[in-house]
């Protein structure tokens, strides 16, 4: 169960479970986290989603100095943290399945308090294979800039970007 605390305008989810074991092979065992401050519906909203692969993740920092510097002020951020050591008992097409659905939910979300234009973001660092697979879930569902985090400079840099008008039809 998700725990809601409502501050003025400001809307913080806990870290929950969102998936565990299916099929044999495991589902990887994200953790959701939702930050928002006073979301302005009347400009373009951000819906930024950082998945964390490693416990232990330096690109969490480089994402929050990315969104520091960024002009656009209106963002809805999107955490989802792995627990887990990844390996091969993982069912990652699954799992970016799961991750797919939970985007979507939190773009229709978004829709229905009235956003007019939403912007998708995705960041990820050392997890491309389950970026790659959510990836080519997207562009039937919402236009999506992935970004990709560079080790050696600490920064986020846009990778690829994949395009749907099917919301905004």
């Amino acid at each position: 169960m998700i725990k809601r605390t409502y501050i003025g305008y400001q809307h913080i989810c806990g870290l929950t479970p969102l998936f565990s074991n299916a099929n044999g092979k495991r589902l990887i065992n994200f953790e959701e986290k939702v930050k928002c401050e006073n979301i302005a519906f009347d400009k373009p909203v951000s819906l930024d989603v950082y998945i964390q692969a490693k416990s232990r993740d330096d690109g969490i920092a480089a994402f929050y100095e990315f969104l520091k510097k960024r002009k656009n002020k209106n963002s809805y951020i999107l955490l989802f943290a792995n627990r887990e050591n990844y390996d091969e008992s993982f069912n990652l097409e699954l799992s970016s399945e799961k991750l797919a659905d939970k985007m979507i939910k939190h773009y229709g979300m978004l829709k229905q308090k009235g956003a007019a234009k939403i912007n998708i973001n995705l960041f990820y660092n050392g997890f491309w294979g389950l970026a790659l697979l959510l990836g080519n879930q997207m562009p039937t569902t919402f236009p999506i800039q992935l970004y990709d985090y560079e080790v050696s400079n600490q920064q986020y840099y846009k990778s690829f970007s994949l395009a749907s008008k099917i919301f905004e039809l």
